[in-house]
């Protein structure tokens, strides 16, 4: 990207969200914010996806447009209703967006869609890239559905973004894997031995401002250079922090039993490289 271009962040006040428009705010770009909120904010722009509503004040151009919408995977219990609304929220505003191009109502030069490395489903020890083929299970149906809903004319460059699981120490899953250690000891969930394809939060806004200035389309594995265990994971941060920890395992079994399909958050594992980026 070159300064003074326009970014539009959709569903971008989250935690991903709010690191990528302070970085391109930081670096001199226009940012703009597709929000369901009424805000006096020129750079807010309102719109409801499921009632096929945006209000763009006045702009119809913006030379790049990352999706990020969708509800929060970890933050309820895998209810029927709650996966048709982790569906909607995905898959129907990646729609309504993707038509609105269609249509010429707004009209950008690349579109990034992020999606999830969930796409691979549970896939134990096995190298996962770009190439690999799709897994089984809720997430990885999920996310199928979620990429499908994103169709495009062929003149803009889109480029699909498979997140792994965002690391930082003070927001997201991390903090709520590691708040025993001031007792000195870790839970794991199952017997820690599951790889989490993952990448540290401060490193997603320079991966995708590469994605950007080297114009890379298709599908991209957003994840960092180190394979982590859960295990390993825990006891890196340990060592950061200057603790010591022993573990205590809750067994698979009785994950599987209590949370039923919301399980597959904790166990699958995904040993996730990128070789695009």
């Amino acid at each position: 990207m070159n300064k003074n271009q326009s970014v539009l962040l959709a569903g971008g006040t989250g935690m991903v969200g709010t690191a990528l428009a302070h970085y391109f705010n930081k670096n001199g770009y226009s940012v703009y914010f597709l929000s369901t909120q009424t805000k006096a904010d020129e750079n807010y722009l309102k719109w409801a996806p499921y009632d096929s509503f945006i209000d763009l004040k006045g702009h119809d151009f913006f030379d790049v447009i990352i999706n990020l919408a969708g509800a929060n995977i970890g933050s309820q219990f895998w209810t029927e209703k709650r996966k048709v609304e982790l569906t909607k929220s995905r898959v129907e505003s990646t729609q309504f967006l993707s038509n609105l191009i269609k249509n010429k109502k707004l009209n950008t030069n690349h579109f990034i869609q992020f999606s999830a490395i969930g796409f691979y489903g549970d896939r134990n020890d096995e190298v996962l890239d770009e190439s690999s083929s799709k897994g089984s299970g809720f997430l990885s149906d999920l996310v199928e559905k979620w990429e499908n809903a994103c169709q495009l004319p062929e003149n803009i460059t889109k480029t699909i973004v498979r997140l792994g699981v965002v690391l930082d120490y003070n927001s997201g899953a991390l903090p709520k894997m590691l708040m025993t250690l001031p007792f000195r000891f870790a839970t794991l969930f199952g017997n820690g031995n599951n790889y989490i394809g993952a990448i540290w939060l401060q490193d997603i806004p320079k991966k995708i401002d590469l994605i950007l200035k080297n114009n890379i389309k298709g599908v991209v594995n957003l994840v960092g250079s180190e394979a982590f265990t859960q295990k390993s994971l825990i006891a890196f941060c340990a060592k950061e922090q200057k603790r010591s920890c022993f573990f205590v395992s809750t067994p698979a079994f009785l994950l599987k039993k209590l949370l039923g399909d919301f399980s597959e958050v904790m166990l699958s594992s995904q040993r996730v490289v990128s070789n695009r980026i």
